[in-house]
């Protein structure tokens, strides 16, 4: 009783099973005082890591990651998501990253999930001043940290594509080398057949001396 005394809410007014996200999605017109703080301290962190990225190098900035953070900001949950299951896609071209990042990307959307539970709050008429600050800075937490996760999505992914090009330049240039060692070859028996005779005769011999000591000395004959 005392509870419902301290709130001027009922239960029956959040909606029914009294579940913050069904009373968050009746469409009420405008939004809470609670609903804007939230809104502007996770634009503030946005606006703060878009000039930590711009002062950083290059390759450790952030770069399609601002958009799933935007996303989370303007609250597009499902959007954010979606994106970070797209990312998953990228492992059928890149097996090595869905074993480096898959665990970032499972973090990554819990973390979007507990953003979405922490604002749902906020859409209640009345939330004390001491549960707003609890809640500002839980949602600041679990905001950097995605920032954080996505980050190191970005970093994996940048490391397996550059393994990848590395792998497929070696292999061009092997390549290139084995056709141009053949090639030259080809060349010299063509232009000089006596002496590649010469050489075949001198190494058969030679090999047909080597093997025959290797039998005497495994089998010698008494």
């Amino acid at each position: 009783m005392a509870e419902s005394t301290k709130s001027s809410f009922s239960l029956k007014e959040i909606g029914p099973g009294t579940d913050l996200e069904s009373y968050s999605s009746t469409g009420r017109g405008g939004k809470t005082q609670t609903e804007v703080k939230f809104t502007n301290h996770l634009e503030g962190l946005l606006k703060e890591g878009i000039q930590i990225d711009d002062e950083a190098d290059a390759s450790a900035a952030l770069t399609y990651g601002h958009s799933i953070l935007a996303a989370v900001v303007y609250e597009r949950y499902e959007m954010a998501i979606s994106e970070l299951e797209t990312l998953l896609s990228i492992r059928t071209d890149y097996p090595d990253f869905g074993e480096k990042a898959g665990r970032y990307i499972q973090h990554a959307k819990s973390l979007v999930r507990a953003i979405k539970a922490k604002r749902a709050v906020g859409k209640l008429p009345h939330v004390s001043r001491s549960k707003q600050k609890e809640l500002v800075a839980t949602l600041g937490i679990h905001f950097q940290e995605l920032r954080t996760c996505i980050l190191n999505i970005e970093k994996v992914e940048r490391y397996v594509r550059k393994e990848d090009i590395s792998s497929t330049r070696w292999f061009m240039i092997s390549l290139f080398w084995s056709i141009g060692v053949v090639f030259f070859f080809a060349m010299l028996k063509a232009a000089f057949p006596d002496v590649f005779i010469a050489i075949h005769q001198l190494l058969t011999h030679y090999l047909h001396q080597l093997f025959l000591g290797l039998a005497h000395w495994l089998w010698p004959i008494s």
